[in-house]
């Protein structure tokens, strides 16, 4: 786990910045339009929300090396939860 600043020095992230950085990146890079529709996803069932949480703990857990599920089974990540994927991200 890093800070921004951390994540910025060891080369993982190219700027740091919200929603403003990231939609201006699209126009310049991307040539998409500066009027886009921006769209927040938030889940309307609470159960929503912990199925996330919880698949935002198996990353971590599976990012420090933990062999093991920490979450049950059937339990995914809904696809919401990693929009931005610029081009080139591993």
């Amino acid at each position: 786990v890093f800070t921004g600043r951390g994540a910025l020095k060891a080369k993982l992230v190219d700027e740091i910045g919200g929603e403003d950085v990231a939609k201006a990146w699209l126009v310049k890079s991307k040539g998409l339009s500066d009027d886009l529709d921006i769209r927040t996803y938030e889940p309307k069932d609470p159960v929503d929300r912990l199925v996330s949480a919880e698949a935002l703990i198996q990353g971590f857990a599976r990012l420090l090396g933990a062999g093991v599920d920490l979450v049950s089974d059937g339990v995914t990540l809904d696809g919401l939860v990693s929009v931005w994927h610029p081009d080139g991200a591993k």
